[in-house]
Formats: structure tokens, C-alpha cells, sequence
């Protein structure tokens, strides 16, 4: 299953698969560079950052999923002209 957000405009977060094993593919349409994520827990817990272009982003994130425990998260992806919020969970 995925999860797709559309944000009015161009834009559009999708975070593939839903629920996240062990690897998960974030893809947004658009071209920004200078993006930031945070992923936190559903409790408001920071977990992890990441930043860069959604592709730096996707590695960075990947590099880290496995070490996640099992629960709900939310992740913010934007910059100062855009910003997006998905919920995926983590098995």
C-alpha cells in the first residue's frame, strides 16, 4: 500500500511501501535541493533528519529505518516555500 498526500499545487508526497520493512521510497514532485526531513514518533519524539534533494533524502532515511522500533511516525519533508506531512508505520 502507499500513502500520497497532495498539497495544493504541483506537489505530491508518497511514501511506498505503508507499512515500512526495512527500506522505504519517498518520492515528491519537485525540484528543490534544499529540503529538510524530520521524522518523529506519533508521540512527538524526534527521531531522525535528513536533508538535501528528495534523492539524498531517500538514502540518508533508508540508512536508518532498520534501527526504528515498531510504531507510527510522521514525517515532515519541506523548505521555506514548501511543506508536507505523511503518517507511515514501521514493522
Amino acid at each position: 500500500a502507499s500513502v500520497s498526500f497532495a498539497t495544493p499545487g504541483k506537489y505530491v508526497l508518497s511514501v511506498y511501501p505503508n507499512p515500512v520493512a526495512n527500506t522505504v521510497r519517498l518520492s515528491l514532485k519537485s525540484n528543490a535541493t534544499d529540503l529538510v526531513a524530520n521524522i518523529i514518533t506519533a508521540e512527538g519524539l524526534f527521531v531522525l533528519s535528513a536533508r538535501g534533494d528528495i534523492n539524498h533524502i531517500n538514502r540518508q532515511i533508508n540508512d536508518r529505518i532498520p534501527t526504528l522500533s515498531k510504531g507510527v511516525y510522521i514525517l515532515k519533508i519541506g523548505n521555506a516555500s514548501e511543506s508536507h506531512v505523511v503518517k507511515f508505520s514501521k514493522q
